[in-house]
């Protein structure tokens, strides 16, 4: 049987176990839950920053685009809606099952202020993608050297 390496406690670390050991219980945790909610899922999300833009990538496949919401409130980006389980044939029954279906909210709370007046949105092929244009004060400005 394969055991992972804990390194060793020494006696200038006394708490050592115990941070291993926790470190151990939140990764068993997080393995257990992984995927799971207890709300609905939670759709993953990238966020890139440019010199001009946020842009904001959020998977959302097998939805339609009447199936979510996306609004800016104080600089919080939220993305909200609902996945719609789909209808069994008569008769049929799950064997398993790794999709949920439910309710989702979630929010991105922005690095820098946006121009909301000039904010994009695309939705194609179940990717989500929202341009969010930095106010020209939040841009970086090159600083002349006299």
């Amino acid at each position: 049987m394969l055991e992972r390496y804990r390194g060793t406690t020494t006696e200038l670390e006394p708490f050592q176990t115990f941070r291993d050991l926790q470190r151990e219980m939140n990764r068993l945790v997080s393995d257990f839950f992984s995927g799971v909610s207890v709300w609905g899922t939670y759709p993953p999300v990238s966020m890139v920053e440019t010199a001009d833009d946020i842009i904001v990538y959020a998977e959302l496949p097998g939805m339609e685009r009447n199936d979510f919401k996306v609004t800016l409130t104080d600089n919080v980006l939220s993305i909200t809606g609902e996945r719609k389980e789909e209808e069994l044939p008569e008769g049929a029954r799950y064997l398993f099952n790794e999709r949920t279906a439910g309710r989702f909210a979630r929010d991105i709370r922005l690095p820098v202020d946006v121009d909301a007046s000039k904010i994009k949105a695309e939705f194609k092929n179940g990717l989500l993608k929202v341009i969010l244009p930095k106010h020209e004060e939040t841009k970086p400005k090159e600083i002349t050297i006299q």
